[in-house]
């Protein structure tokens, strides 16, 4: 029983990590955590959390997706750094 509840809490407490996500990628979307540029698959959705950078190339866009169901789309040639996600800020 005791393995259960450490399992519920980890996944309650890992949930929250995440402010949003990358989805509908198009062309080269790079996002950048923890000082590494990663190119975005185009047919994942993609967790990101405050500090993310994201910057797309020429012919490019992707779709971030917030919490509160709001999303933002970064089109081609564009930098966006995501700060902080809450809903005060909003």
């Amino acid at each position: 029983m005791r393995g259960v509840l450490v399992f519920v809490i980890f996944g309650i407490v890992n949930l929250n990590l995440y402010s949003a996500y990358l989805y509908n990628a198009k062309g080269k979307v790079y996002y950048k955590t923890d000082d590494k540029w990663i190119l975005a698959d185009e047919s994942k959705k993609i967790d990101i959390k405050d500090g993310t950078e994201i910057t797309t190339e020429r012919a490019s866009s992707v779709e971030i997706y917030f919490k509160d169901g709001s999303k933002v789309k970064i089109g081609p040639l564009s930098y966006y750094k995501l700060l902080e996600e809450s809903e005060s800020n909003v």
